[in-house]
């Protein structure tokens, strides 16, 4: 499971960075700017949110119920 859902975590990531920025400017019209506030908003969530998913995981979830969660989340994140 957990190969699986790094594989898929790195692929989303480095998908949403490649069409985050284009997205915002050109559909939602956002200025540079705003644009690359919201995109260092999100790129600082990735790296910050596994703490908190590790400290669940250790304390409250355990291992597999983890890895679940964390796969539906992502998935319904990037929807």
């Amino acid at each position: 499971y957990v190969v699986a859902l790094q594989i898929w975590e790195y692929f989303s990531f480095y998908g949403m960075r490649a069409l985050l920025i284009l997205y915002l400017t050109n559909q939602l019209k956002y200025n540079d700017t705003h644009a690359y506030e919201l995109f260092s908003a999100y790129c600082s969530l990735v790296y910050v949110t596994p703490i908190l998913g590790g400290f669940l995981a250790d304390k409250v979830l355990g291992n597999r119920m983890a890895v679940m969660l964390g796969a539906l989340l992502m998935a319904i994140g990037h929807v």
